[in-house]
């Protein structure tokens, strides 16, 4: 179980078509087991110019302490509103819920 602490820039962000921006959430592990290196964030759907690649955590989370997960993204060149979700995944390919939630996710407003 992990719970939701803050991101930036917050959902709704205003940025220009093709801008570059680093989406960052932090996030809690709420529950018993300590989070390594096996643990993953996993894209799940969306385009906003990131890797789809999985992204293993490099650091040991104790329950309790919190991580920071960072992913850089480009805005599509189509204004409107855009969004990305993630999945944090357990060595056993269990979802983690994060704050009751199987995903977060970044949404930017592109504008022109």
């Amino acid at each position: 179980m992990a719970q939701f602490v803050s991101e930036d820039p917050r959902d709704y962000h205003r940025v220009e078509p093709s801008a570059t921006l680093t989406k960052t959430w932090r996030i809690k592990n709420a529950g018993s087991t300590t989070w390594n290196g096996a643990y993953r964030f996993r894209h799940v759907k969306g385009a906003l110019g990131t890797s789809r690649q999985d992204r293993h955590l490099t650091a040991t989370v104790r329950p309790g302490e919190t991580l920071t997960f960072a992913v850089p993204m480009r805005a599509p060149g189509a204004s409107g509103t855009h969004r990305e979700d993630w999945q944090l995944v357990s060595p056993s390919g269990q979802v983690v819920k994060i704050g009751g939630s199987r995903v977060i996710y970044a949404i930017i407003d592109v504008v022109k």
